[in-house]
């Protein structure tokens, strides 16, 4: 079960990307490549499934066999009994009821079985994200705030955008602009150079960081037809000088 769920995650976060992606994949013929790679983890999602099933099954035919092969021969000895002149009809019946009342229980312990083996693989699964320790942390012994309206600096390029102002940042390569602006933003653990007001970032508590710098990343979209159709889907600009104002 545990092979199961795993396979089974990997095969949402490929149906999640592939569905996220497809204009790109149809721009650049990639939705083969892709359908393939989906099919073949499906064929594993398959196999992983029919491996489960065989002791699934058992489990499911134990909660009959078993409650049944045990009414059966607790019925069968008090019949012998019965004929032997051990007990009378008066106690055959009383263990045949004792016998049936005792078939709830055995069911339910098997059916426990097999529900405390699917709790214990979710639990697993839950506990490693809840102990997936994050890239960026709050710093041991956190450092004063500066004071408000104090500068951001990148002493790697230069860049220092100025407090309380949208500032946006441009690169012939997008790589470098975002490696940049998580920097900034204190995103990833490589943070060095990074100041506010004279203050290391990764001194600074994080909550104190996220309150002061926020970075919105940008988001790549392809779409149909010209731009200006996209930016006044309902035809209520007056011209495009008022979509170059928005």
């Amino acid at each position: 079960q545990h092979v199961q769920r795993e396979v089974a995650g990997r095969l949402t976060a490929l149906g999640a990307d592939t569905v996220a992606g497809l204009r790109v994949l149809r721009g650049i013929g990639g939705e083969p490549a892709f359908l393939d790679r989906y099919r073949r983890r499906s064929d594993q999602l398959l196999r992983a499934g029919l491996h489960v099933a065989g002791p699934q099954a058992t489990l499911d035919s134990a909660q009959v066999l078993l409650p049944g092969v045990f009414l059966v021969v607790v019925t069968w000895l008090s019949a012998r009994l019965a004929l032997e002149g051990t007990i009378d009809v008066g106690a055959v019946v009383a263990f045949y009821g004792y016998a049936f009342f005792l078939v709830i229980p055995i069911r339910t312990a098997v059916e426990a079985a097999d529900k405390m083996t699917r709790s214990l693989v979710g639990a697993r699964r839950i506990v490693a994200v809840l102990q997936t320790e994050p890239d960026v942390r709050d710093p041991a012994d956190p450092a004063a705030e500066p004071p408000p309206g104090a500068g951001l600096q990148d002493a790697r390029s230069g860049f220092a955008p100025h407090p309380g102002r949208l500032t946006a940042l441009v690169c012939a390569d997008p790589d470098e602009s975002a490696a940049l602006a998580h920097r900034l933003g204190r995103l990833s653990s490589d943070d060095d150079g990074v100041s506010l007001g004279g203050v290391p970032l990764r001194d600074l508590p994080l909550a104190a960081v996220r309150g002061r710098v926020v970075v919105s990343e940008a988001d790549p979209r392809l779409f149909t037809g010209v731009l200006r159709d996209e930016l006044d889907a309902w035809g209520r600009a007056g011209g495009d000088s008022d979509l170059l104002a928005a």
